[in-house]
């Protein structure tokens, strides 16, 4: 394994891959979690898992210029009630759609 401090993506962290059809033409996305990364003579280089393709040959791993952060908050990171974890989150996301 890589160290760690100089990587983009952190293990465990959620991202999606830039233009996956490159990859697989019937790819409408290609999305997972970072399960390893290692340092190649052209950069970091990521397998994600849970990403809906079997994880065999080189497919499975993406370069860093091909992944990014996947976007939005996850469900149960938000709470409709005022007090609770996830309420300033869930008001942020209402306003920016118009709602007080």
């Amino acid at each position: 394994m890589s160290d760690p401090k100089t990587a983009e993506y952190r293990l465990g962290e959620s991202v999606f891959v830039h233009d996956p059809q490159r990859f697989n033409p019937d790819a409408k996305s290609i999305i997972g979690d970072v399960a390893e990364f290692e340092l190649r003579e052209d950069g970091y280089w990521y397998h994600l898992a849970n990403n809906g393709f079997p994880a065999t040959g080189e497919w499975a791993w993406y370069a860093e210029r091909d992944i990014g952060h996947r976007l939005g908050t996850p469900i149960s990171q938000l709470s409709g009630r005022p007090g609770h974890v996830g309420y300033e989150q869930f008001r942020a996301i209402a306003q920016s759609w118009g709602y007080d």
